[in-house]
């Protein structure tokens, strides 16, 4: 039996109200609709137009009065059965709202807008006012709201009961983003026929006018061309060309144009066979052996700086890619992408897409609809990568696994390694985690033995790593020096500028000290917006009080704002301190 109703979650519902709502579905429709379509559909009193995602085709409803679905988008846009459980898992993994994780996975283009247009109904009204909205819309074979609206002057409220009384009839339209197009303009007969058509022709039926005979010799001897090319090349308008078009002696054609960003890399001319070490051949055989398994599989490349964590991570990509897999390679930071897509690119050619937030609404949907064509074999990009719709993922490879930016902050609130963990699954993939200096959770899994633990101890090329040294500065307190410098630091900076080089002193603190608090009753001193301590800065007009969240200032205080006694003591030190 044909499902006649569909259950569908709603892409902008609040958490309270995240639930299956049930509507009907049209049998205009029923054939373009199933589990994993976006459709549209009006919810609430207001009937305020939604888009939703289909959860399950239902046969038989309980309801009396149901809604009808309005319309589907491109079935380009439906989610698969992986897709589809994504959803559901983020939602129950970080308790956010289905639409939040549909929206992640789909480009914001896909959500195209929405028109809605009104037919004029085989039966009249007898109402005069009626009347007149009927004949507005019987002049014409369909007429949007809004210009039936401003035309008749009349509310929306009108409109529907016109609808309900079946003297007009409603649809919806959805405007489909089909990305950047240039037009192309080609001779549409052959050339005997396009020179018989010449002034100095032999044809009766000849064109007139200099701007298309130029049009017309300009095609001749060049061949087809862009049409801003043409136009700019004859001096000639867009309107003189459509004229030809029409009559049939060129023909126009759109092509696609890519939006990317990164399309002046050097691609596809590194082909050069990757040489490891003894060390990197190890590790290499190691995760090779694991994604051989065709089980959902994670190791920790756990190597030291230098040494060489990307040549392995590109030979094991070599591999996949060659038996026809996908792949997804993340860094943590917008600002390492053009590094990593120029180095990936220069090896892998035009099948690499970019995915990150700062690429345009338009740049980001080419590169996802590449992905979702099969266009792809290596996506790269930062934590949103992670859903790159790609088919036969065989490897997702983490870079700088440890740091925070992996974390979402807004909703949902995801782990990127948790996201890649669930497609690794479904998959039966490998995921790799590659640091330096892993978080405590992977290098703790990885000790247990529910990660691979991948070592590389050695600096690639037999570089040594530098020698790193503790202070313990307690001692230096005992001994009378209460500078933040340490008296080794001192001497090192001294024997290193005495010898004619430079050094570098890394802080992480801003300010001149870091906080103020009470001596008699231990009060901070706060921000009363963000309630973190607030940084003591120097300057020409005496100093302020910063705050490094929100940017509050006030001036320095002398008494506690708690007890009042002015026993304020300044603790901390950073970068004005230390530079002082």
């Amino acid at each position: 039996m044909t499902a006649r109703y569909v259950g569908v979650y709603l892409l902008d519902a609040p958490y309270h109200i995240d639930r299956e709502y049930a509507y009907y579905l049209p049998l205009t429709l029923a054939e373009d609709v199933g589990v994993g379509s976006i459709v549209a559909v009006p919810f609430g009193q207001a009937n305020r137009r939604s888009y939703a995602l289909v959860t399950r085709l239902i046969e038989q409803s309980e309801m009396e009065k149901v809604k009808p679905v309005l319309a589907v988008l491109p079935d380009r846009f439906s989610l698969g059965e992986e897709m589809l459980g994504l959803c559901f898992f983020l939602r129950e993994h970080t308790l956010c709202p289905l639409g939040d994780a549909v929206r992640c996975l789909l480009p914001g283009a896909a959500f195209s807008a929405i028109t809605e247009y009104y037919r004029a109904g085989e039966t009249a009204p007898t109402d005069e006012k009626d009347r007149a909205i009927y004949a507005l819309v019987s002049e014409h074979e369909r007429v949007a709201r809004e210009d039936a609206l401003c035309a008749t002057g009349v509310t929306a409220t009108a409109l529907s009961r016109l609808v309900d009384a079946g003297y007009l009839a409603r649809e919806y339209e959805l405007k489909e983003e089909k990305g950047k197009t240039e037009k192309y303009i080609a001779l549409a007969k052959t050339d005997e026929e396009i020179l018989s058509v010449l002034p100095d022709g032999t044809a009766k039926n000849k064109i007139r006018g200099e701007a298309q005979e130029k049009l017309l010799r300009t095609l001749l001897a060049k061949g087809e061309m862009r049409r801003a090319d043409l136009c700019e090349l004859t001096r000639t308008t867009p309107a003189q060309v459509s004229a030809l078009v029409k009559r049939g002696l060129l023909s126009e054609t759109e092509v696609p144009i890519l939006r990317d960003p990164y399309a002046s890399l050097k691609r596809g001319t590194d082909r050069a066979e990757i040489l490891l070490s003894r060390a990197q051949s190890a590790a290499y055989d190691t995760l090779l052996a694991l994604y051989e398994e065709s089980a959902p599989r994670a190791a920790l490349l756990h190597g030291v700086t230098g040494s060489g964590k990307t040549k392995v991570m590109m030979k094991v990509i070599d591999r996949v890619i060659a038996d026809g897999k996908s792949v997804i390679v993340m860094v943590p930071e917008i600002a390492l992408t053009p590094q990593t897509v120029g180095l990936f690119c220069a090896r892998y050619g035009d099948r690499v897409a970019v995915i990150h937030s700062s690429l345009g609404d338009g740049e980001r949907f080419d590169a996802w609809r590449r992905i979702a064509d099969g266009e792809i074999d290596l996506v790269i990009g930062t934590r949103s990568a992670v859903f790159a719709p790609l088919k036969n993922l065989g490897l997702i490879v983490m870079d700088e696994e440890h740091e925070h930016t992996y974390k979402s902050e807004n909703d949902p609130k995801y782990h990127t390694r948790d996201v890649a963990a669930y497609r690794l699954g479904v998959h039966h993939a490998l995921l790799v985690l590659a640091s330096a200096t892993p978080c405590v959770e992977s290098y703790y899994k990885a000790k247990r033995g529910q990660y691979t633990l991948v070592p590389l101890t050695e600096r690639y090329g037999g570089a040594r790593l530098p020698e790193a040294e503790l202070v313990d500065m307690r001692a230096e307190l005992r001994s009378g020096n209460r500078s933040p410098i340490s008296t080794r630091l001192l001497d090192a900076l001294s024997e290193t500028v005495d010898g004619g080089e430079q050094a570098i002193l890394f802080l992480n603190r801003r300010g001149y000290n870091t906080s103020v608090s009470c001596k008699v009753c231990g009060e901070p001193l706060v921000c009363p917006h963000c309630s973190i301590a607030l940084t003591y800065h120097t300057d020409r007009t005496g100093g302020s009080m910063f705050c490094h969240s929100c940017g509050y200032r006030t001036a320095p205080l002398r008494a506690c704002p708690a007890c009042g006694a002015e026993a304020l003591s300044y603790i901390g030190f950073g970068t004005q301190k230390a530079e002082g």
